[in-house]
Parts: structure tokens; sequence; C-alpha cells
């Protein structure tokens, strides 16, 4: 049964892993011939704007999300590990895993807490760029 639960976790986590892969749809796209063509062929009126700002808030958003969904995922992962240790632990067992518990509830706490934080760092820096 423990090998059951094993592959479905397994399993499982790919799953969450690939489908999160997926859900990233930010992608960057430097085109530098046409950026150099029209700095050159504007060469009167000079402008300091060359969309740098925008490729690297682009860049750091993506980052960005990467690290909150593999923490939320983490988080996640977490707390249903230990669910399924309590579940299928025996009786003498469950106190022991009730004090260790509150380490890894703190813990997914903390990681919520940072994914939301950085979240807020997105928005912000999205409105200034």
């Amino acid at each position: 049964m423990k090998k059951y639960i094993k592959k479905c976790f397994v399993i499982l986590l790919v799953a969450i892993v690939f489908i999160s892969i997926l859900n990233i749809n930010s992608f960057v796209k430097a085109d530098y011939n046409s950026e150099m063509s029209s700095l050159l062929t504007q060469s009167d009126t000079w402008d300091d704007t060359t969309g740098a700002t925008t490729t690297v808030n682009s860049v750091m958003s993506t980052i960005i999300t990467v690290v909150r969904i593999v923490g939320v995922t983490a988080a996640v992962l977490m707390l249903l590990v230990l669910a399924m240790k309590y579940m299928s632990a025996a009786p003498g067992e469950k106190a022991d895993i009730k004090k260790s518990a509150i380490v890894y509830v703190v813990g997914a706490v903390v990681l919520f807490a940072v994914t939301g934080i950085l979240g807020i760092i997105e928005q912000v820096s999205k409105g200034i760029g």
C-alpha cells in the first residue's frame, strides 16, 4: 500500500510541476536588429528609451512568477505529505507527528507569506515600469 501511495505522490508531483511550467506565459523577445535599425535611422532625434526597462521588467516578472509558483507548490506539498503521514500513522505515532507538525505549518505559512510579498513586489515594479 505504501508503494502505491508513493507512486501516486510522485505522479502528482510531476503533474503539478509540469502544469506549473506550462502556465508561465511570459516570454522575453529581444529583437536586436530592429532596435539598431531604428536607432541608426533616427540619429537626429536621440532617445534614451531603447526598451531595456521593459525587457528587464519582463524578465524579472517571469522570474518572480516562477519563484512564486515553486514556493506555493512546495508549501502545499509539504502540508499534503504531513497530512498523509498523520492519517497513515499508528495512534502512538500521531502524538509525535503533532509535535513536529507545528514546524511544518509555520514553514508553510512563511512560504505563503514570501510568495505574497513577491507578488506585491511584482505589482509595484509593473507600476513603476
